[in-house]
């Protein structure tokens, strides 16, 4: 018998993590398409805006976002699905994006 498959397994199961959305306000927006292009900001817009809801990183911090296009990469569904516009990231002190709230840009 392999004594080394349940490490294995074990090991890999720690290895996955993903970025969860919750609706945080009543405002909503209409759903975009699946591969709609959206803003990642790193401060607050200057336009007026209306939040929609935030997106938190949960799982092994190993997989977490290490870069703004992997992080656009994988919370694009979420950010689309809620129709936001933009999405607010937030950086911890070793360059992980952790969280990120969607946002509505107000119209002008």
């Amino acid at each position: 018998m392999n004594k080394g498959l349940p490490i294995v397994l074990v090991a890999m199961a720690g290895c996955g993590g993903s970025y969860r959305y919750a609706q945080t306000t009543s405002v909503t927006a209409p759903t975009k398409p699946e591969t709609c292009s959206f803003d990642v900001l790193s401060t607050r817009p200057d336009r007026p805006y209306d939040e929609l809801g935030v997106l938190d990183f949960s799982g092994d911090q190993m997989a977490v976002a290490k870069s703004v296009t992997s992080f656009r990469d994988r919370v694009r569904p979420h950010v689309c699905g809620a129709g936001g516009d933009a999405v607010l990231a937030e950086v911890n002190g070793v360059g992980y994006y952790v969280r990120g709230t969607v946002i509505r840009y107000r119209p002008q």
